[in-house]
């Protein structure tokens, strides 16, 4: 195998983290998120008043899917996958209809409305239950990063909501990651905060740590807390300092029904897209390319497509100076994926090669590795060694 065009540590550097490189360091996949919200409930004391939010979800499992989270067996029952559950209902919305039972009176809010902010809510109690430790991996692949002087040419773009990429640069730079937005307030959680931001990191699907003011349409961060998981159960004291109107949070779920008309959302893709347009390497870590990502495949194939070389684009020449093909061809795109975990079958590995190999049109330039995020995070040379490639 050929080595990469360009070295590492010359080439600009994206770093794309999903899904499984959260689990590296303890948070679950989607398939997850609902059998871990049913043991936290289970781990509370079900004999005990649930909250209302938390009552209103275990009768929504119970009448829509027939999974009874207080069961003593609750571990044994059939859940749905968290993109069912909110996918239905955001349909639902979308075409003015309503499922029996689900709806309501004009003057009041639709109990499916209120079980669609529920589950959001579910997402950040789950991820604040299971990331109380230490961010081992995502601390370790920023210490590397730093001893190896390459955050002046990487950046960062996350599809999780969690905050341990965030907190890993915190710790180690000693500033706030660039989220590409301006917050109309800071409001620091845990001491030591800093006015300070670098480097790159976009969200593209929204954070745990900021609120939006849809009143002011401003949007506080709260540095290094989970206050969306806050949110879900003391709203009437996080209400915006500004106009004391109710905030909410910015959390795009994984359905197919992305909802991205957010100004501060569209401001992070814009970024992301600039990004990725001047990336030498994409370094992909834990994502498996899921088809419900059908927004960020649209930036990705844009990115791809629009990439050029430092000559003038040809659909801004006169068509008698287009240049030839051989003149005139796009800066090279490398794209390394790293996302191997323990007890990964074969017939995953091909399914998730195809996908890659299918999206990105210079398939010679695809390196499927060997490696885990635990593996990348202790050394992040080995995504660019052959000897790792598969």
């Amino acid at each position: 195998m050929n080595a990469p065009i360009k070295q590492p540590a010359d080439a600009r550097k994206v770093i794309i983290l999903g899904a499984g490189a959260s689990r590296a360091d303890g948070a679950p996949l989607q398939a997850g998120l609902i059998p871990e919200f049913a043991n936290i409930i289970h781990q509370r004391g079900i004999s005990g008043t649930l909250r209302p939010a938390d009552q209103d979800l275990c009768d929504f499992f119970q009448k829509f899917w027939g999974a009874n989270i207080k069961s003593v067996d609750w571990d044994d029952e059939t859940y749905p996958t968290f993109e069912e559950a909110l996918g239905l209902l955001e349909l639902a919305n979308a075409r003015g209809e309503f499922f029996k039972g689900f709806g309501s009176l004009p003057h009041r809010t639709p109990l499916a409305h209120k079980i669609h902010a529920h589950l959001i809510g579910l997402i950040a109690t789950v991820l604040d239950h299971t990331l109380q430790g230490i961010n081992r991996h995502h601390d370790t692949l920023a210490h590397s990063l730093g001893q190896l002087g390459w955050f002046g040419k990487t950046s960062f773009i996350s599809l999780n909501y969690d905050l341990l990429i965030d907190n890993a640069l915190r710790r180690e730079l000693e500033v706030e990651p660039d989220y590409a937005i301006v917050f109309h307030s800071v409001t620091e959680a845990l001491g030591g905060g800093t006015d300070t931001w670098e480097p790159p990191l976009l969200k593209l699907h929204g954070s745990l740590n900021w609120l939006y003011c849809p009143t002011c349409n401003a949007m506080d961060l709260f540095p290094g807390a989970k206050i969306v998981a806050r949110l879900a159960h003391d709203a009437p004291n996080l209400v915006c300092q500004t106009c004391k109107e109710p905030r909410l949070p910015i959390v795009i779920p994984p359905t197919f029904f992305k909802v991205m008309s957010n100004f501060y959302l569209q401001q992070i893709w814009k970024r992301a897209e600039d990004i990725l347009r001047q990336a030498d390497h994409l370094i992909f870590c834990g994502y498996s390319f899921p088809d419900a990502d059908l927004h960020f495949k649209y930036l990705l194939k844009r990115t791809e497509i629009n990439r050029v070389s430092n000559q003038d684009s040809p659909s801004q020449l006169p068509l008698s100076e287009f240049p030839s093909e051989e003149e005139y061809q796009p800066e090279h795109l490398e794209v390394f994926i790293v996302n191997e975990h323990a007890g990964k079958t074969s017939e995953a590995r091909q399914a998730e090669g195809d996908r890659y190999r299918r999206f990105f049109r210079d398939k010679a330039n695809i390196h499927w590795t060997k490696l885990t995020f635990e593996d990348l995070a202790a050394d992040p040379t080995t995504y660019a060694d052959p000897a790792n490639w598969i």
